[in-house]
């Protein structure tokens, strides 16, 4: 314990008790009872010890005081804000791309806006589609007063390739019609009796290729609903990304 002693002037009027009084101000310190009222009995009869017991009272105060401050933790609601978001930002681009993958493409192709009449339309494929080799199934929307269909089938010389009429809006084409992969292929539908629609004209493009080419087709062409979900979940991934970016330079400022 500290203890100062002074020959003559303010000193301690009993130093044999004054070299303990710290006792009573150090953390950490356990005093008897007995203890405790010597020494404060003591403090009320020595100024020197009640000076040395306030200045140290003083010091241990403007030690706390000048102390740098923990930084507080941060709140859960910005941490569960920021979960939150990411969540979601990775839900809407899971559901984009589910979108972009399973539903047909938008149509593509230089002559599309004169493909299809108001009476009658191809459903499967779109302009500009890409399938994978094997059975390949196709539909279109029915002609009012239609009793059947002729479909033909044409590469790109415009050699008709294949043949076949049904009653019915949808049917299969078979793959041992021997489609070529990557070779463009043309759909033209007509009715019976053929004055229904006008020769030619309610037509589709198409093609065969693999797994990946299609993927590819469709997430460049996908449907509006895909494209709306892929950029609302880019866009709460971005607001995450700058929003957590923010909260760390904060706090390293701190």
């Amino acid at each position: 314990m500290i203890s100062e002693k002074y020959e003559d002037g303010f000193a301690c009027i009993d130093p044999r008790v004054g070299e303990d009084i710290l006792a009573l101000v150090t953390p950490g310190v356990e005093l008897e009872a007995a203890e405790r009222e010597l020494l404060t009995a003591h403090v009320e009869a020595c100024a020197h010890c009640a000076l040395l017991l306030d200045l140290e009272r003083r010091l241990a105060t403007e030690t706390a005081t000048r102390l740098p401050r923990p930084v507080s933790a941060r709140p859960t609601n910005a941490s569960g804000w920021h979960a939150a978001t990411r969540w979601g930002a990775a839900m809407a681009l899971a559901a984009g791309l589910a979108c972009a993958l399973i539903l047909p493409p938008q149509p593509v192709g230089p002559t599309v806006a004169t493909r299809g009449e108001p009476t009658a339309e191809w459903i499967r494929p779109v302009e500009g589609e890409v399938f994978t080799a094997g059975d390949l199934e196709i539909g279109w929307s029915p002609v009012p007063g239609a009793d059947a269909y002729r479909i033909a089938l044409s590469d790109e010389a415009g050699t008709t390739t294949w043949i076949t009429e049904t009653e019915t809006t949808e049917l299969t084409i078979p793959q041992s019609v021997g489609i070529e992969r990557d070779t463009p292929y043309r759909l033209v539908l007509a009715t019976i009796p053929a004055d229904l629609l006008p020769p030619g004209r309610v037509s589709v493009g198409f093609r065969v290729g693999g797994l990946l080419d299609v993927a590819l087709h469709r997430l460049r062409y996908p449907q509006p609903l895909g494209v709306m979900l892929m950029v609302l979940g880019a866009g709460l991934l971005t607001l995450a990304t700058l929003v957590n970016a923010g909260r760390r330079r904060s706090s390293r400022a701190v």
